[in-house]
């Protein structure tokens, strides 16, 4: 089972490095079996995974494979719905995996036994079908709709069921979930509910001594392993935002109702000054740009969220992992309620501006230009924060 990604958290990413910093190479980053040898595209070479590699990418799967199990073996819903949702590191099949039958049957049964439980109910809602335990002789009813029936005012519910209504191409429920999501007062995708889940399920069912010790054999940091696991956890959950994106693109469709895009605008402006996680931020800067509504202050709060992702990038020291600086900024995330808040404070103790400099341009391919008259992207760089 894949997930599509359309922006990827750099929390996320940094967190899995602090693990990695205790470990050999981590396997998920070697090519597998079947790729050795050729990169994603098949074209370049690429050294073989050492024994190494292969034995820390099995003992990772066994820990994954069993803290699944432990959580299934859980009499709360919730644990049930955790289970369902395990990052499996050795998964990189582009289709249904054969256990995906089992986790969406207990999914759908954590759901139907918690039915106020607002992790339980967003994890099931933004759930591939896959993995939903909805079928065609036991199909779901608006399972996208399973927290907004709770938290009609949280724009984040209205999501999954904005992709429910484009997978099956129904304009009108679009244009109703959207209309939902523009008149949100709030923006919360549950964030510390499931960043308080993990936590406790990572500290019940610690990793094995193995996967802590570090290359010369002394013992890892088993508190950080386990924080930096349930985080990237967190961050795997991503609600189902291609099909959001795909209603609010303009391009390559048929002309879309100006009310529709009004809505867009809506719900990205939401996202963007409200959401507790990265990616979700970017995916209403996105929204806001697609709209063709971004006034002059939406512009400079999307340049400031641009700014501030690649300059957290850049904070990454070069060569070695700094364990006590990935110490620090683990705390920081552990201890916020906001990934985004978070990256914001990092960025703050390096004391770095949370806003750009005049004639800054993003560096992404595509991403938001300023208005015509402005100096190119390249004219005014970056400051390079990285530690020497």
């Amino acid at each position: 089972m894949r997930r599509s990604i359309v922006f990827a958290s750099l929390l996320s990413i940094a967190v899995s490095a602090a693990v990695a910093a205790q470990q050999p190479p981590d396997p998920r980053d070697a090519p597998y079996p079947q790729d050795e040898g050729r990169n994603g595209d098949g074209n370049q070479q690429q050294p073989p995974m050492t024994p190494e590699q292969r034995a820390n990418l099995a003992a990772v799967a066994r820990y994954q494979n069993a803290l699944e199990e432990s959580l299934r073996a859980s009499a709360s819903p919730r644990d049930w719905a955790l289970s369902a949702t395990v990052m499996h590191s050795d998964d990189r099949s582009d289709g249904p995996s054969p256990a995906d039958a089992s986790r969406g049957a207990l999914l759908r049964k954590a759901a139907e036994a918690a039915p106020t439980d607002r992790l339980v109910q967003w994890l099931w809602a933004i759930a591939p079908s896959e993995i939903s335990g909805c079928t065609a002789a036991s199909p779901c009813v608006n399972r996208g709709n399973a927290l907004a029936k709770l938290e009609p005012d949280n724009a984040a519910a209205w999501v999954p069921a904005v992709a429910d209504a484009v997978r099956f191409h129904d304009a009108q429920r679009t244009d109703d979930a959207l209309a939902h999501m523009a008149a949100a007062t709030r923006y919360d995708e549950a964030f510390r509910d499931a960043k308080g889940a993990w936590l406790d399920a990572f500290r019940r069912f610690p990793m094995p001594p193995e996967l802590l010790r570090s290359p010369d054999g002394k013992a890892g940091d088993a508190t950080l392993a386990a924080e930096s696991g349930a985080m990237s956890q967190v961050a795997y959950a991503l609600a189902p935002f291609d099909e959001l994106v795909e209603a609010c693109q303009r391009d390559g469709h048929a002309e879309v109702p100006r009310a529709r895009l009004a809505n867009c605008a809506g719900a990205g402006r939401l996202m963007l000054d409200q959401s507790t996680t990265i990616t979700a931020r970017m995916v209403g800067a996105s929204l806001l740009e697609m709209s063709g509504a971004l006034a002059a202050e939406d512009r400079a709060r999307v340049r400031a969220a641009q700014w501030q992702l690649e300059q957290h990038a850049m904070l990454e020291p070069k060569g070695e992992p700094d364990l006590a600086r990935m110490r620090e900024e683990m705390d920081r995330l552990v201890a916020s309620d906001s990934e985004v808040a978070a990256m914001q404070e990092d960025l703050r103790r390096a004391h770095v501006a949370l806003t750009p400099p005049a004639g800054w341009q993003p560096r992404q391919e595509g991403g938001l230009q300023g208005p015509p008259g402005e100096p190119p992207a390249d004219s005014v760089p970056a400051p390079d924060h990285r530690p020497r």
